[in-house]
């Protein structure tokens, strides 16, 4: 509470751009000394929407499989914010023009200047969706590192220039510490990647994994988890042989990766066995999603004529009474069932599912 007051003080003492523009240049000068990305980029977005008195605002970073730039860091936070789902490609004119002259782009500029006449009609809408009145990128030796954008002001007014001549002194200085925490986080993510099939391994597995039960611990969340076998892979992989089994492997990495949803996560957990994290899950809903992923690599493989399918066991917290490791062991308990009972189907443990499976896997009625 005393923090509170004396930080309400101060602002009412020097001002509110002062005290932010105080905050902003303090933050930069510690700025080598925060703990990663995540931490970085949240506070920077709010001290700048804060100064600038915006809106919203928000921070694009790149997406290397994407081949452009996405929006990582927004404020407010708060869901519904229209730039939310912002993308710009490497090939855009608003990215030339910024790489280019390396310089704050106002809004009005895009309807004057005929290099951006050519920019997608999706691109414009976004723009014009998000209220975006100014684009800034932050370079580093000449490399496109991010992108701050903004709305307008609250009070409606333009931005003043002393503001943005501030914004642009200290772009050089986030530039580096911004290029600096992606690529520490770019390489612990590839340590976390399972190359042959673009999932995460099983070492982030067992990390996810206890943040789940943590979680539930805390807060009673409800999760549940799938694991996964291939039936028949054996057989193929020893009459097509290992690179022809390599490249399937890759196959199902993808097919599952597009059959889960958003907050889910699924991992390499070995040889050709999988597993799947859904957070906030009940097992209605944990089901949904095995079947989708199960029919999924039952089509593609038989349109490739691959006698390959897959088998799933559930396992879901609290209802299986288990909120420790052992919840895996219900997972696998319940995939050795599917396989034993002729596989390409899903099967929970007993306390989760009592109606009998019919051919197909699906439940009977």
């Amino acid at each position: 509470m005393r923090a509170l007051w004396q930080k309400w003080a101060e602002k009412r003492f020097i001002g509110t751009r002062a005290y932010y523009e105080r905050q902003l240049s303090e933050f930069i000068t510690r700025i080598h000394d925060v703990a990663n990305l995540e931490e970085l980029g949240s506070e920077l977005i709010s001290l700048i929407a804060n100064f600038l008195d915006c809106k919203r605002a928000f921070l694009l970073l790149p997406q290397v499989e994407e081949e452009g730039f996405g929006t990582r860091f927004i404020y407010p936070t708060a869901e519904g914010n229209p730039m939310g789902e912002l993308k710009l490609r490497l090939d855009s004119p608003i990215v030339n023009w910024l790489e280019r002259d390396d310089a704050i782009l106002q809004e009005r500029k895009l309807d004057i200047l005929p290099e951006f006449l050519s920019m997608w009609t999706q691109e414009r809408e976004e723009i014009q969706s998000a209220e975006i009145k100014m684009l800034l990128p932050l370079m580093n030796r000449k490399t496109h590192i991010a992108i701050l954008a903004t709305s307008e002001r609250r009070d409606g007014n333009l931005y003043p220039v002393e503001d943005l001549d501030y914004l642009e002194s200290i772009s050089d200085r986030l530039a580096v510490s911004i290029a600096k925490e992606f690529a520490l986080e770019q390489l612990e993510e590839k340590s976390r990647i399972d190359v042959l099939t673009g999932l995460f391994n099983r070492r982030h597995f067992e990390e996810r994994f206890k943040e789940e039960i943590s979680r539930h611990s805390r807060y009673d969340d409800a999760f549940s988890i799938l694991m996964l076998d291939l039936d028949k892979f054996k057989a193929y992989n020893d009459t097509q042989g290992h690179p022809a089994g390599d490249k399937l492997l890759g196959q199902i990495g993808k097919i599952i990766n597009g059959s889960i949803r958003d907050a889910d996560q699924a991992f390499r957990y070995g040889g050709d066995e999988f597993v799947i994290i859904l957070p906030r899950t009940t097992v209605e809903a944990a089901y949904v999603v095995a079947e989708r992923v199960r029919v999924q690599i039952a089509r593609e493989m038989e349109t490739q004529g691959i006698a390959v399918t897959i088998s799933i066991g559930l396992a879901n917290c609290p209802t299986d009474g288990v909120v420790d490791e052992a919840l895996v062991d219900v997972a696998d308990d319940a995939l050795l069932h599917a396989k034993q009972a002729g596989g390409n189907r899903t099967l929970g443990s007993s306390s989760i599912f009592s109606k009998p499976l019919d051919e197909g896997g699906m439940h009977g009625t």
